[in-house]
């Protein structure tokens, strides 16, 4: 997802959950303009109920671009599988 206009991150929020398997996760990544590279802020796992999930960025100057804009992605680290399924209700950056 690429966020516009943006400012100041102090970090992702993502509402929603992971129904997969108990040996695989899922990250909040952002990317780093600065490394050309995503960053992990926060993980979660396999849950059948939804929850809250933040990843904090301590200094966002590697994180907006020179338009203003950030990246987030969720990434799912193992090799993937059709009967998993991720469900989100929403992600925002905090600010």
């Amino acid at each position: 997802m690429t966020f516009e206009q943006v400012t100041s991150i102090l970090g992702v929020f993502v509402l929603g959950y992971y129904q997969g398997s108990a040996t695989h996760n899922i990250n909040i990544e952002i990317y780093n303009y600065t490394t050309t590279a995503w960053d992990a802020l926060d993980t979660f796992a396999n849950k059948i109920s939804k929850s809250s999930h933040v990843g904090q960025v301590f200094d966002d100057s590697d994180y907006i671009n020179g338009s203003n804009q950030a990246q987030v992605r969720l990434d799912h680290v193992q090799s993937g599988n059709a009967s998993h399924d991720l469900y989100i209700d929403y992600i925002a950056l905090l600010y």
